[in-house]
């Protein structure tokens, strides 16, 4: 999120860009975080962006960008009325108190909440409600006291909302999984207050084991009377606003009838256990949880990957997607592990396994090895990746140049020795192109003096008049002068002549008609012309992604070079060097620079080189040399390391603030507007909360089980194929093509 001023640009999740201003009531960058959230919320990604002028309740007008007037309207509700706004905040608050990071959530209700709240009788749902209206209440009273901002809504108005979020939170859920509603009910319910008085109470001095000798009418009725109180003070304090009496009076009445009922149905239960087993019951109750309670799953193991597993269904992933990550993985040279398999759009998922290092103990430490073992080879995988660019061709852009232009040499020699020997006649039209030539014959000339001076006695003759002919190795190298001198003088900048820079072109291209016509010249020059391009082609490839070089250039550059290795391959008759491989050897080494400079650990470069957007420099780049497909191949591996390099960096807690990584491993980072006592209590509520939920071993076994490499747990996601399990060493080793 970048923030000019009193204006904020948020780059959301799915990759849309949020442009926000003091126009639109954005306080500060807290508020404009929550805006842009509470807007992707509304606005489904893939659709177009209009904007839409709302009015407000107090007349302004609102410019708002929506994908539709509907959603407009209701963004416009939840954001800019007290009402929507306290909604909105106890839904915020509610997904805060589960394990998260960024204001990511593994959901607003699940079967720890189930328990508590039956064990106190819904007493809970009734404390939360109050510490929001207390949290509304203080913002507020800090407003009028010109020592902050208000909460934009009243008290009265968070308490219900917070109320409302619960019972509909808990609704949804108990939908879901009706089991674990079912287990975790009468696991709440048999610790809550008063139960052994009330047993005593229903059974008798006898207790629970005279309850079928005694009366069944007498003990159905003392039953009822404890069922009607508890289901009526349950009905009350589980109400949804406004419906406190109504609520209480159907609690009641059901809880009398069943509460009457159960007496009876225990006879027969009895004989009914003794048959099937009442040794089963804690079995089913721990599948019905999915192992989710410690004491009724003794492998922490186990016990995570059903964690893992309950996330990941929320996330929506599928057993069919993790294979298809795992093996675009592979084909990319990547050992994969669980969090690089679910991919980026796991929210829920990494937020697991990520804020299970950030609580200090087993799970940080797990957490803190993994981003050093990530940061210790995050460089040499980045570098291995570049390499699979330029399969089978190891040396470097210097050494390959080298080879080229050692190889070119020895062909010269051998190509060059006869047809350089013969004579050229000299016609009228050469003549004219070496008429006002002296200086490129003077410099060719000085060139030849020393090693061949019987070339530079013809040059010599040529230059003063006096040669019919001249010999072919002579007349070449004027010829290279004269073409020298004409891309010298296109070259931009301020002694560029483009008309003289043609003439020098037609004066050459005169000349090479004479030399073509040498036997035995063309295959030469042709040979040498086509290594040359090549040796220009890693030039080329070695600045193709310096700043100053547009994408288009080297494209238009790169399209020369192999037009005139097509050219040359025709005159000489032989395969020649591939001058878009040379350019892929100079690409592949810049890209090994640009990684080798990193600090270790370092995410940064990889981000350009992975961008895969048709306007990115490197993608146009990449496909030009490569291919599109090998381009692919290439962004998505670095794809998979830059995303595995910043979770790696997120996890180490002890590279971070200390106060930071609690905060978020307390689910508060991310908290609106809270006063810091506030804050203090409602985090030690979170640890105990979440103390409950895991323990450090869990952390330890989260954190682990969704970093190991090459080996997936055993994750049985659904119907859609066999369940994805065991060592991935025989997927990570097969042979992609």
């Amino acid at each position: 999120m970048a923030e000019e001023g009193r204006k904020w640009r948020i780059t959301l999740e799915d990759g849309r860009v949020l442009d926000l201003n003091a126009d639109q009531s954005i306080r500060d960058a807290r508020s404009a975080r929550e805006y842009a959230q509470r807007w992707a919320a509304i606005n489904p990604a893939g659709e177009e962006i209009s904007t839409y002028n709302v009015r407000l309740g107090d007349g302004r007008v609102l410019p708002v960008p929506a994908t539709s007037e509907e959603a407009a309207a209701r963004f416009v509700e939840e954001v800019y009325t007290p009402t929507g706004r306290a909604v909105s905040d106890a839904q915020n608050r509610l997904s805060n108190a589960h394990l998260g990071i960024d204001g990511e959530s593994t959901g607003q209700w699940d079967f720890i909440d189930q328990a508590s709240n039956a064990a106190t009788l819904g007493l809970t749902r009734q404390t939360n409600a109050g510490i929001a209206a207390g949290i509304a209440g203080l913002q507020n009273l800090g407003e009028r006291l010109g020592i902050g901002e208000g909460a934009g809504y009243s008290a009265g108005d968070a308490y219900n909302a917070s109320r409302a979020a619960e019972n509909i939170a808990q609704s949804e859920w108990e939908r879901a999984n009706p089991a674990q509603a079912i287990g975790g009910g009468l696991l709440g319910g048999a610790g809550a207050p008063g139960v052994a008085a009330a047993g005593k109470f229903v059974t008798g001095a006898r207790g629970a084991g005279g309850l079928l000798s005694q009366s069944l009418g007498g003990v159905a009725a003392r039953s009822g009377a404890v069922g009607a109180g508890y289901g009526a003070t349950q009905g009350l304090l589980n109400s949804a606003p406004g419906d406190e009496v109504g609520s209480t009076v159907r609690g009641g009445i059901v809880g009398g009838v069943v509460g009457g009922a159960v007496p009876i149905a225990a006879r027969g239960a009895t004989a009914a256990a003794r048959f099937t087993g009442a040794d089963q019951i804690p079995a089913v109750l721990n599948r019905a949880t999915g192992g989710r309670i410690p004491m009724l799953n003794g492998s922490v193991e186990r016990r995570n990957i059903s964690r893992l597993v309950e996330t990941m269904r929320q996330d929506g992933i599928s057993e069919d997607q993790i294979r298809e990550n795992v093996a675009e993985a592979v084909r990319r040279g990547i050992t994969p592990n669980l969090l690089d398999a679910i991919g980026p759009n796991a929210t829920r998922t990494r937020a697991l396994i990520v804020g299970a290092a950030q609580a200090p103990g087993r799970g940080m430490t797990a957490g803190a090895q993994y981003a050093n073992e990530v940061r210790g080879s995050l460089q040499d995988e980045a570098v291995g990746q570049a390499y699979r660019l330029t399969p089978g061709e190891t040396r470097t852009a210097a050494a390959y140049s080298d080879d080229l232009g050692r190889t070119n040499r020895q062909l010269a020699d051998e190509l060059y020795a006869e047809p350089y020997r013969e004579r050229v006649s000299l016609t009228d039209e050469s003549r004219r192109a070496l008429d006002g030539m002296g200086p490129q014959m003077n410099a060719a000339r000085q060139e030849s003096s020393f090693r061949f001076p019987d070339q530079a006695q013809d040059i010599g003759a040529l230059a003063n008049g006096g040669a019919d002919d001249v010999s072919a190795a002579a007349l070449d190298r004027i010829n290279r002068q004269i073409g020298q001198a004409g891309r010298n003088a296109g070259l931009p900048g301020d002694n560029q002549n483009l008309g003289l820079a043609a003439d020098y072109g037609a004066r050459s291209g005169a000349l090479n008609e004479v030399l073509d016509n040498v036997p035995g010249l063309l295959p030469a020059r042709s040979t040498y012309r086509g290594y040359a391009a090549a040796q220009e082609g890693v030039e080329e490839g070695l600045g193709a992604l310096r700043p100053q070089t547009r994408p288009a250039d080297y494209i238009d550059n790169l399209d020369t070079l192999q037009r005139t290795e097509a050219a040359s391959e025709m005159g000489a008759g032989i395969p020649l060097p591939s001058t878009r491989e040379a350019a892929g050897v100079g690409l592949r080494d810049t890209i090994v620079q640009q990684l080798g400079g990193a600090r270790e650990g370092a995410v940064g470069p990889l981000n350009n080189l992975a961008g895969r957007a048709e306007s990115n420099n490197a993608r146009q780049v990449l496909e030009a040399t490569y291919g599109p497909e090998a381009a692919d191949l290439f962004q998505g591996g670095m794809g998979i390391l830059r995303d595995r390099g910043a979770m790696a960096n997120f996890m180490d807690s002890t590279r971070g603030s200390p106060t930071a990584g609690r905060l978020t491993a307390g689910g508060m980072a991310d908290a609106p507007g809270i006063p810091a006592t506030l804050q203090a209590a409602m985090g030690l509520l979170s640890k105990i909360r979440r103390g409950v939920t895991l323990t450090d071993a869990d952390r330890e076994a989260i954190v682990q089980l969704g970093t190991r490499f090459g080996q997936m747990p055993p994750l049985n996601l659904g119907p859609r194929g066999a369940p994805v399990s065991g060592p991935a060493a025989p997927i990570l080793s097969q042979q992609v093509e």
